[in-house]
């Protein structure tokens, strides 16, 4: 059906947006879900329901690894203007 979808029951592997495919009574959409949380079936189309992931937080580096944002050196880096 969907590509790496994850099915009801199984660990959440990390926390991010989740696209929930549901099984002919409603379009899919986006949930967060938290790492460890179960994958929940779905009250009207049960262990039918897939999900798949959209959007993690890894998908970006850490705010730390920014040189504007690192505690030493980022003045040095980027001088303020006056």
């Amino acid at each position: 059906m969907y590509k790496d979808a994850f099915n009801p029951g199984t660990l959440v592997p990390r926390e991010a947006m989740y696209w929930v495919h549901h099984y002919q009574h409603r379009i899919s959409h986006l949930s967060y879900l938290k790492s460890g949380e179960k994958f929940p079936a779905c009250a009207k189309c049960g262990e039918r329901v897939r999900f798949e992931l959209a959007l993690e937080p890894a998908g970006a580096d850490h705010i730390s690894l920014d040189l504007d944002f690192r505690t030493a050196g980022a003045e040095s880096a980027h001088p303020k203007a006056g």
